[in-house]
């Protein structure tokens, strides 16, 4: 049984803990996706901690997303309003035009930044064995928390090592540890060792269009466009990829066809292209931005008007003296133009890390969209983790991913339990001769009191402090999805195609003759892109940005034989599904769709 005064250290240390922002999270049944009616925007007035300057004002209409409070102060639910918010912006490359986003970012209810400042500190205050005030590298190197990587930080194992750590981290050459090398250390340079940071894949640039799985599939004689013939076999070819037979078809159950060639294709996937998005601050490289936009929307010349067509007022808010050009000054306006599209990013509790308090999955909230993006009625879906928006020239999937963390206290306890071999609710040296199994920390790093005694307590503590960098990072990647044909075929933006997508096939196909040839090729494809939030270590690279489907309708408040009937759980029971006659089926079938919903069947 540990002491009472452990078990104080313990509380004290969880509460000091939940002030840095940085809580474990895990993941728990998401809610069920809402379509909106309208786009939702924040209120201009209300916006004043950002207050842009405009070079050309833009239309907007307020529209309030459902079910919200127009009268609530923006981001009141998540920011403690005495903190100012942590915004980021970042130009994204779709395809008919650069689009502006902007984030707003939180962690446990405060603004991202203030994670990472409280975890430096923290370091600080550890790092100063001497309490003089000045932490110094040769305090950090001879500590034996920092020695074993305690807080995510590189390990030290010898005199070399700590030599080598001082030389690479000691950028001033000071001795001190300061506050802007503190990041970098504790980071391993992860993310440029800042808060937030953004990666840019132009992977599948261009092939997810011309060498879409989903077209390898339809297109029979493999001229590279589908003819009206492969057109009307559509729905049949797509359904003979449906693996498990639930007439739901999502993109893994295409491209496993197709694995080998496109595995063979990889090595030449990545190559020297314009990046997708831009991060837009202090650091932007703005002649790399104006390259990149020249080379994809001017084919390498000058950017005109013509550039932008999708983009209603963009190319003259940037073209400042007016004479049809935009050079590397004039670009920068970006950085105080209004936003097309405004996110919320949230992470962690929004009432702030305490002990005993259930984590909470990431949120994702659409915020704002501008008017001139001319989107209409069902072209977004929104999730609590996935937000898509379906522009003219592109497909977009906002995600968020929490692989940070976990339940620490039930991790030391499992281990408390396994190696505790005399029961007395802590461990000792004798009990772990080898150390712990997947931690590699000495026993002076594990007991950080020194009293010879494992409690359940340091342990779990250790094993938060071991992830706190993750906890306190926000690493986004937006990239070209693979498929771009099958994100076109995704009529309800969930990431999957049901049955009714599949039974429209045809029609939505034909829409993308735009130029009425008789064909649908490449050319005509809308681009789909992805961009992703994510907190966990780097380590687990691109398993963190693996793009979700949104959860399907389970239609909780239709009839128990209306759910029993929509097998594949999607919402709505096909003429297939239905177990009575043709006659009782249109009886139901008000609108004659050829599916019966929940609102069909709940009428009087």
């Amino acid at each position: 049984m540990s002491s009472p005064m452990k078990r104080w250290r313990f509380a004290f240390a969880m509460a000091l803990l939940g002030s840095f922002g940085c809580s474990e999270s895990s993941s728990r049944q998401p809610m069920r996706p809402t379509s909106l009616a309208a786009p939702p925007q924040i209120n201009e007035e209300e916006h004043t901690h950002q207050a842009p300057k405009k070079v050309t004002p833009r239309e907007t209409t307020a529209v309030t997303a459902a079910g919200a409070n127009p009268a609530e102060e923006p981001h009141s639910r998540w920011v403690r309003e005495e903190t100012p918010p942590h915004l980021e912006r970042f130009l994204l490359m779709a395809q008919g035009g650069p689009l502006i986003v902007e984030t707003l970012l939180t962690i446990d209810g405060q603004p991202l930044r203030h994670a990472m400042a409280e975890l430096v500190e923290r370091l600080l205050r550890t790092a100063d064995t001497n309490s003089d005030g000045r932490p110094t590298w040769n305090e950090v190197v001879q500590s034996p928390a920092f020695a074993s990587g305690r807080y995510g930080n590189v390990e030290v194992n010898s005199e070399t090592e700590a030599a080598r750590l001082v030389e690479l981290y000691d950028v001033n050459r000071n001795g001190i540890v300061d506050r802007d090398e503190a990041p970098r250390f504790l980071t391993r340079n992860a993310g440029g060792s800042r808060s937030f940071s953004l990666m840019s894949s132009n992977e599948y640039r261009g092939y997810n269009q011309f060498d879409a799985p989903t077209l390898h599939v339809l297109d029979r004689d493999g001229d590279g466009r589908l003819s009206e013939n492969e057109v009307f076999d559509a729905p049949a070819a797509l359904r003979r990829h449906d693996a498990n037979a639930d007439d739901i078809l999502i993109p893994g159950e295409i491209q496993s066809t197709l694995l080998a060639s496109v595995a063979l294709q990889m090595p030449n996937r990545r190559r020297a292209a314009p990046e997708s998005a831009y991060v837009i601050d202090d650091h932007t490289q703005w002649e790399s931005l104006l390259y990149s936009l020249s080379e994809l929307y001017a084919f390498g010349g000058e950017l005109t008007k013509d550039s932008f067509s999708e983009r209603a007022g963009l190319f003259e808010s940037l073209d400042a003296n007016q004479d049809g050009l935009i050079d590397r000054d004039e670009l920068k306006a970006v950085a105080r133009l209004e936003p097309h599209i405004r996110l919320e990013v949230h992470f962690g509790s929004d009432a702030g890390a305490q002990q005993g308090s259930d984590p909470e999955p990431p949120r994702l909230r659409l915020s704002y969209v501008a008017s001139e993006l001319a989107i209409g009625e069902k072209s977004w879906l929104v999730h609590d983790t996935r937000v898509a928006i379906s522009l003219p020239d592109t497909k977009i999937t906002f995600f968020v991913n929490d692989a940070a963390g976990g339940d620490f206290r039930a991790q030391a306890q499992m281990q408390i339990a396994t190696y505790d071999a005399n029961g007395d609710a802590y461990l000792v040296p004798s009990e772990i001769p080898d150390g712990l199994p997947g931690i590699a920390a000495s026993w002076e790093a594990l007991d950080e009191d020194g009293d010879g005694k494992l409690y359940l307590e340091e342990l779990a503590i250790f094993l938060h402090d071991r992830t706190g960098t993750a906890l306190c990072q926000i690493r986004a990647r937006a990239a070209d999805q693979p498929d771009a044909l099958f994100a076109a075929l995704d009529a309800d933006l969930d990431g999957r195609l049901e049955t009714r997508e599949l039974d429209n096939a045809v029609e939505h196909l034909r829409r993308l003759d735009v130029n009425r040839d008789g064909y649908v090729s490449s050319q005509e494809l809308p681009g789909a892109m992805a961009v992703g939030f994510v907190r966990g270590s780097p380590q687990k690279g691109d398993a963190l940005y693996v793009v979700p489907t949104a959860p399907g309708d389970l239609a909780s408040d239709a009839p128990s034989w209306f759910r029993a009937m929509d097998v594949n759980g999607d919402g709505e029971v096909s003429l297939r599904e239905f177990l009575g006659s043709p006659q009782q089926f249109a009886d139901l079938d008000l609108n004659g769709d050829g599916f019966l919903t929940a609102q069909e069947t709940n009428r009087p």
